[in-house]
């Protein structure tokens, strides 16, 4: 009886010792709690990293299609000459090579609603018209001013001109726009023109002639090199002596050109989704300030078409921004332009860094 009660005993205590206090049970829900968070915050952050890296992927290709069609402007041809002034050939060639890059590589709405009168009469790109019917298709509208009026918003024309551009790039049967996934591709602003999106899925924006982003933003322009398309310096000189860069305070820079050398800018807004840098305030609506490309200090947009000499791609608006490193125009970075509080440029992957040595922002 005895042996009998202290094995029940010892029963009874193994059994009690086989179950978990509260505290103990709370200790590893904690522990459990940790480590998943732990786990979904490596996530997040591989996913992040995963963004980032396929984005500078998006922005090394695009580079690739955008250089090879401007370089293909060094050797276009353009209308006869009608003078045999030497000066006056070269000065027109420059002036219809600027309003070819208009028609066919735009990277704003006005850039394909005016008729461009450096181009000879019914001059026009094939491209330029193509471009149009596009946006006609797109749109749905009954005719291009039906489109440009009533259906295409200006909201990210800038990245809906990139998508126009790769359209028109092919190789045989082959579009640049096969080189893009399903997901490089949207229409954020539900106006019917497709956009670029980069991995985070913000449009992507194509500027022409980012004559402002220049300083630690660009490894690519130097205010100290001519425009390459202008080899004999017909533009930019006073009494034949070559005028000097001038920032929109009066400040002259040493060694500097008023029409240097430029290259075209292709940049995400990166994981905040803002730009902060000056681009085109057309649409003037709040989406715009809030994306942070606004321009000219929202004096309103630089109509190419309508600047002297047209298609200028150094035109400055009556007051032009000056950027945070004393540069003016179009591309000049603003340190904050939806006013937050926070410069949100910072983590911007455009081209000018990426293709050069591997540099990033």
């Amino acid at each position: 009886m005895m042996r009998n009660h202290a094995r029940n005993d010892r029963r009874g205590r193994t059994a009690a010792r086989r179950g978990f206090t509260l505290v103990e049970m709370l200790v590893v829900v904690v522990i459990l709690g940790l480590l998943s968070g732990m786990v979904l915050l490596a996530l997040a952050g591989a996913g992040e990293s995963a963004r980032e890296a396929r984005t500078r992927g998006q922005i090394t290709k695009l580079n690739e299609f955008i250089m090879t069609r401007y370089e293909s402007y060094r050797t276009r041809r353009t209308p006869r000459p009608t003078t045999g002034n030497p000066r006056q050939v070269a000065t027109d060639r420059v002036d219809n090579i600027r309003a070819l890059m208009m028609q066919e590589m735009p990277d704003r709405k006005t850039d394909l609603a005016t008729d461009y009168t450096t181009l000879a009469a019914g001059q026009y790109s094939s491209t330029y018209a193509r471009h149009q019917r596009a946006i006609i298709a797109f749109t749905g509208a009954l005719s291009w001013t039906d489109a440009y009026d009533n259906y295409w918003t200006a909201e990210n024309q800038h990245s809906e001109c990139l998508y126009l551009i790769l359209a028109s790039i092919s190789d045989g049967e082959t579009s640049a726009l096969d080189f893009l996934h399903d997901s490089e591709v949207g229409d954020t602003d539900e106006d019917g023109v497709p956009e670029v999106l980069d991995g985070w899925g913000n449009p992507i924006a194509f500027i022409r002639w980012p004559q402002g982003y220049l300083g630690f933003e660009s490894s690519l322009q130097d205010i100290r090199v001519y425009d390459s398309f202008d080899p004999l310096k017909v533009y930019g000189r006073t009494g034949g002596i070559p005028n000097l860069y001038t920032d929109g305070a009066g400040a002259t820079t040493a060694d500097s050109f008023a029409h240097f050398n430029l290259m075209p800018l292709v940049v995400s807004p990166g994981k905040d989704g803002i730009f902060d840098i000056v681009g085109d305030d057309s649409s003037g609506t709040t989406a715009d300030t809030e994306r942070g490309i606004t321009g000219n200090n929202g004096t309103g947009p630089i109509v190419y078409s309508s600047t002297s000499p047209v298609a200028n791609p150094y035109a400055f608006t009556a007051a032009p921004f000056i950027g945070d490193n004393g540069s003016v125009g179009v591309g000049a970075v603003r340190a904050d332009v939806n006013g937050d509080g926070y410069d949100n440029s910072v983590d911007n992957i455009s081209n000018h860094y990426l293709i050069v040595g591997g540099n990033a922002p």
